[in-house]
């Protein structure tokens, strides 16, 4: 799998992998949290509040409903729109 995707508004840029929730606040500007790691594999992942909040087992039940791929200039969005800033960590996952 490619680790570049294409987006409409910012054109070709790295993937990440979010909640679904995430994706709608990117859509209608609403915060619901935003909990982002760099992982082991060297992806971006974030996940909202409530998302963040299940367990394991929660999570991995419902990942392959709820995972969304997201370009990391929405990925910038969502972080700004809940007040998180990423950092140098996650700028250098663009290079």
């Amino acid at each position: 799998m490619s680790d570049r995707i294409h987006c409409d508004k910012h054109g070709e840029t790295k993937q990440t992998m979010v909640c679904a929730h995430i994706v709608q606040t990117v859509r209608d500007k609403e915060p619901r949290g935003f909990a982002w790691c760099l992982a082991n594999d060297g992806f971006l992942y974030a996940d909202c509040t409530s998302c963040n909040a299940l367990s394991s087992d929660e999570w991995h039940a419902q990942a392959d409903e709820n995972g969304r791929i997201l370009c990391f200039g929405c990925f910038q969005e969502a972080a700004s729109l809940n007040g998180v800033a990423l950092g140098d960590q996650a700028r250098s996952y663009l290079q």
